[in-house]
């Protein structure tokens, strides 16, 4: 299970029940377990927060379904400062 925090209400993310699942590398994510069952996980570039299953998180990867990876992922295009 995946959830959304917004406005301090977690929102179940529906995705299909036999959707394959991807890898996504979570080095541009902040993780910290919560309990036995879910870590935060926070997306600072798309100001998002999530609830994660942690079994879904794996060494240096995370699984997510394939509808969902967009909003895990690290942006194609990051501005760069001077």
């Amino acid at each position: 299970m995946i959830y959304e925090i917004v406005d301090a209400q977690k929102q179940l993310i529906k995705y299909r029940k036999n959707e394959k699942f991807v890898k996504i590398n979570n080095s541009t994510l902040y993780i910290k377990k919560v309990n036995d069952k879910f870590s935060v996980v926070i997306n600072s570039f798309q100001n998002k927060l999530f609830l994660l299953e942690n079994k879904k998180i794996k060494n240096k990867f995370i699984e997510v379904p394939e509808s969902l990876k967009s909003i895990f992922e690290f942006p194609k295009k990051c501005v760069k400062y001077s």
